[in-house]
Parts: C-alpha cells; sequence; structure tokens
C-alpha cells in the first residue's frame, strides 16, 4: 500500500535528502505522533505484571474517540448548512457527500469491534481492576453526538436519563452539553428541511391526495378478492390483514393518529415532514437520498426504537406501493424537484399546472 502523504512527484527521494528546512513538515510533525502513540498509559504496566491485552483495548477505545471527532466535525457542518433561511439546494449533494461519510465510519467502527473481540473476557479481566470506575458510557463526545443528532431526554432508558451526572466534576463538559441541548440538532434541521418540500399541499400537485386515492383503490381491490375466498376462516384472515394495513396508512394520512404516536415516542418528525421522504421515495430523490443518509446515522441500540433518532426514516417501507402505482410527475413537480436536468419547461405550461407557480421549495 503505497503511503497516504506520498508526493505525487515521483522525483522526490525517500532517503530524506531533498527535505532540508525548506521543506516544511515532516509526516511525524503534522500528525504529531509524538503525542499521538505516546498516550496509550497501561495502567497494568505500572504494577508488577504487565497485561498484554491492556494495549489493545487503550488503541480500540482512543480510536473510537478519534472517529467520533471525526463524525461530530462532518455532522456540526451538515448542521451548519441546514441552519439556514432558505437553504440552497445546491448544497444538498455535499451534505450528502458528508452525511454518508459519517456512514461509513459508523460502519468501521461497527467492525472495529471484531478486533476486540480477539480479547476474551477472561483477558478483559485480567486488568480490569485498573480502569474501576472508568466505563464507555462517560464518553462526552458519544454523549455530544447523541444530542447533535437529536436524541430526547424523554426517551433515554431510566439509567441513562441523568447521563450528565458524571460530568459534574469539569465545567467545560459541562458547557459542552449543555451547548448541545440547546442547539438546534441534526433531527430538527432535517425535519425543517422536509417540511419544504414541494407537492405536499392539497393545492397543486397535491401527492398525498394522489397517493391516498391509489390506497383507497387497492384496498378496496383486495376487499373484492378477499370476499371471494371460499374458506371462511381464510376470508376473515385476509380481511383482518386488509384493516391493519389501512389503519397504518391511516397513520401517515390522519395528523390526528400521526400526532398520538409522536406524543407516546413512537414517530419522530412532524406529519408534514414524514410526508416528504415518502412522497420522495419512488422518485429517487436527492430529499430521499439525504433522508436515508441520515437513517443510517444516530446511535445504535439493542435496547428498542426508542434511541433510533430518525426513527420514521427506519419505516419509510411500510408505506411502500408498486412503482406502477406511484402517481407520476408533471412538469412542474419536475422542476421544483429538478428532474428535469435543464430539460427546458414552456412557461404557459408550467403556469397551468394548477397553480404550481405558488409552490414553496
Amino acid at each position: 500500500m503505497s503511503c497516504p502523504m506520498r508526493s505525487a512527484l515521483e522525483d522526490i527521494g525517500q532517503d530524506g535528502s531533498h527535505l532540508g528546512n525548506e521543506a516544511g513538515m515532516l509526516y511525524g510533525e503534522y500528525l504529531m505522533l509524538d503525542k499521538l502513540l505516546s498516550a496509550q498509559r497501561m495502567l497494568s504496566a505500572e504494577s508488577s505484571k504487565t497485561v498484554h491485552d491492556e494495549h489493545l483495548f487503550i488503541v480500540t477505545h482512543q480510536a473510537y474517540e478519534l472517529w467520533f471527532k471525526q463524525i461530530i466535525f462532518e455532522v456540526d457542518s451538515v448542521r451548519s448548512m441546514l441552519n439556514v433561511e432558505g437553504l440552497d439546494e445546491g448544497h444538498t449533494m455535499e451534505i450528502l457527500k458528508r452525511m454518508n461519510r459519517v456512514v461509513l465510519i459508523l460502519k468501521l467502527l461497527v467492525d472495529q469491534v471484531m478486533i476486540l473481540e480477539t480479547m476474551t473476557p477472561l483477558d478483559f479481566m485480567d486488568f480490569r481492576q485498573y480502569l474501576r470506575p472508568a466505563s464507555g458510557f462517560q464518553s462526552l463526545q458519544f454523549r455530544l453526538l447523541e444530542n447533535k443528532l437529536g436524541l430526547k431526554q424523554a426517551l433515554r432508558v431510566k439509567y441513562n436519563q441523568n447521563y450528565q451526572t458524571v460530568f459534574g466534576d469539569d465545567p467545560e463538559a459541562m458547557e459542552a452539553l449543555k451547548k448541545s441541548e440547546e442547539e438546534p440538532a441534526l433531527l430538527a434541521l432535517i425535519e425543517r428541511w422536509l417540511e419544504r418540500t414541494p407537492g405536499l399541499n392539497t393545492h397543486g400537485f397535491n401527492f398525498w391526495g394522489k397517493f391516498q386515492a391509489v390506497v383507497d383503490k387497492v384496498l378496496a381491490e383486495d376487499i373484492e378478492e378477499a370476499m371471494r375466498e371460499p374458506h371462511e376462516e381464510v376470508r376473515r384472515h385476509r380481511l383482518q390483514d386488509i384493516e391493519n394495513r389501512r389503519e397504518i396508512y391511516r397513520s401517515i394520512f390522519d395528523p390526528a393518529v400521526h400526532d398520538a404516536l409522536r406524543s407516546r415516542g413512537e414517530r419522530r418528525l412532524s406529519h408534514k415532514a414524514l410526508q416528504a421522504p415518502n412522497s420522495a421515495y419512488g422518485y429517487g430523490q436527492s430529499y430521499h437520498q439525504m433522508a436515508i443518509q441520515s437513517r443510517d446515522n444516530g446511535p445504535a441500540s439493542t435496547l428498542s426504537d426508542r434511541y433510533k433518532v430518525f426513527l420514521d426514516l427506519f419505516n419509510l417501507s411500510t408505506f411502500l406501493l408498486p412503482r406502477s402505482l406511484i402517481p407520476p410527475l408533471d412538469d412542474g413537480m419536475k422542476r421544483d424537484l429538478n428532474l428535469t436536468w435543464g430539460e427546458p419547461v414552456k412557461e404557459n405550461e408550467r403556469n397551468s399546472q394548477n397553480g404550481l407557480e405558488n409552490s414553496n421549495l
């Protein structure tokens, strides 16, 4: 593997003969490797018996913290781009790139666990006593990341409700946590951005009016087919399944049902914001792509859905329809969603699209 710092000039010597004072910083100086590589303090080595696996444990967790720092750097930059009035839609590709970078880092962190698993529980117990009361729950950056993404305090599990107390003796940490709780989280900023999606209003294109009509038609056809089932028990089961599906769709058609689910913590986004990624799902929009990138971010948890910051985006596929049934876009919507890729649409054709000239991006 070639060195990432290798010069593009093939004739530069590798023996240092061309690196005088005028060459600037060297690799180790730029990366401050003297500090980085001397930061692995093995507590077991300070006792009578050095435990070999403690070094792996330290390096692994330091790598996690370095990657957390990069994730926060990327998330903060995305929040900054989104936290403006009248977002320039030209920035969405850069936002997508940075969000995708975060997703890949998170996947890398998951894979990193396999390296740590080469250390057995008994190997860990050989040096565990030196670490007390230290715990991964005390990671300040992880808590900051949770807040910056949008994890609500009420959704934290009981033993984690007062997560700030462990940092009580560190005023800088407490101030950073307070700031992360007060600033607009990524979830809130994406919600605001999604609410601006064209075509959600009842006037103009009215995607959801069309979508609901298709759903009603599909369910009615399914009922007719179920009623032709000769076996009563099978027929009853199929009809109940159709009613269950109707209730699922009702939760996105009826704002009151959606708000009730949101009050119980079963939904995260506003009703209008949730409609946006659903409407764009079938059109391959950057709206959908950004939603998916956001979905793949956030603290993963085996506890429950409560720690999924972008829970609504995880569940998008619940409301999918066959591609052939998705309402086709008209020219006005294509322009508003940047689908025409520069293809001209006559102005009088645009103005004829049920008042779409008043739609608000």
